[in-house]
């Protein structure tokens, strides 16, 4: 499962592409630096963020914003991920076949569940040891899927069976598209050729680190200056 991830910035999307335009909710196109390139660690899925989303190849330049997650009636929590085993049945089928995307990323995060020695001696407990995947080349380009409801615009992350990289963390990763197959993921693909361009990422172009989060609150606010 992928439902945390690190956007892709600004200044990458601007060395990979050049002149960056985006597509906003109104239909609106506006240029890369409208947006705020803030620090986007850990951007849950779970708090609905909108990101760039490229939905064609060329695109000359152009990405549309988009909410991350489907939303479905049987469930309050959006639905992140489309498994690649599944793709062509149930809710993801028309998405598959007729509005494919690439989600431009710096990295995401997964968690290890392993056993480590307990407080007493001669027991062990579970701990969650977070980890931080990325490319050691450049932005990694997530395969998705997407809708439109009422107006607006939702993807999600394709997951795949793990490569040997990703094994040792998790039981899935998102499935990563290069830049040399996107004509074919963005051409006429029948079931057959889109299940065939979800196989499983070469393990040598992901790596991977224990991921710590800085431990120090920030300091708190000043008190505003007195009137009086």
């Amino acid at each position: 499962m992928c439902n945390r991830v690190r956007q892709a910035s600004n200044t990458r999307l601007q060395t990979q592409f050049g002149a960056v335009l985006i597509l906003d909710e109104d239909g609106v196109e506006k240029p890369l630096d409208h947006f705020q390139d803030e620090k986007r660690d850990q951007e849950s899925g779970y708090d609905r963020p909108k990101m760039p989303v490229l939905t064609r190849w060329p695109n000359n330049g152009q990405f549309v914003m988009m909410n991350w997650g489907y939303l479905r009636s049987f469930t309050d929590k959006p639905i992140l991920n489309a498994r690649a085993d599944k793709l062509l049945s149930g809710m993801w089928a028309e998405s598959a076949r007729n509005r494919r995307c690439i989600i431009p990323l710096d990295g995401f995060y997964d968690h290890q569940t392993r056993e480590v020695p307990g407080k007493r001696p001669g027991t062990t407990k579970k701990e969650k040891v977070a980890y931080y995947i990325d490319k050691p080349n450049g932005v990694l380009f997530a395969a998705g899927v997407w809708e439109e409801v009422g107006g607006k615009k939702y993807f999600a992350i394709i997951t795949t069976d793990p490569n040997a990289t990703m094994r040792t963390i998790h039981d899935r990763q998102p499935h990563v598209i290069d830049t040399e197959d996107w004509p074919r993921w963005f051409g006429r693909l029948d079931d057959a050729g889109i299940l065939a361009m979800c196989g499983i990422y070469p393990d040598t172009n992901l790596r991977y680190d224990e991921y710590h989060p800085d431990p120090t609150p920030p300091p708190p606010p000043l008190d505003p200056p007195s009137l009086f």
